[in-house]
């Protein structure tokens, strides 16, 4: 798969997993819901724009659902690396 399809999937779907080994690896994300998550706001559902779209076959929620959970695993990290900075900052200071 080349950045081109990468980034259609990212557009059409708000983010896409990719699995090493098993295990997922990296996440890409559309820059809005990057940013939403950055600042806290809430970023849509992919599952409501799917649902609203008419897009959702049978077996994707589960996909949809599974992109989500990586999506909240995603914002807790960055939630913790600011954290952290912060309380390296504060230490300096």
């Amino acid at each position: 798969m080349d950045l081109k399809e990468l980034k259609a999937l990212a557009q059409a779907l708000g983010s896409v997993v990719l699995i090493e080994e098993g295990k997922p690896s990296l996440i890409v994300l559309e820059l809005e819901r990057y940013q939403a998550l950055l600042t806290g706001q809430p970023a849509k559902s992919l599952a409501g724009e799917a649902a609203n779209s008419g897009s959702v076959s049978e077996a994707d929620p589960e996909l949809v659902e599974r992109l989500n959970r990586d999506i909240a695993l995603l914002k807790e990290e960055i939630k913790k690396r600011e954290i952290q900075e912060l309380s390296e900052e504060t230490v300096v200071d």
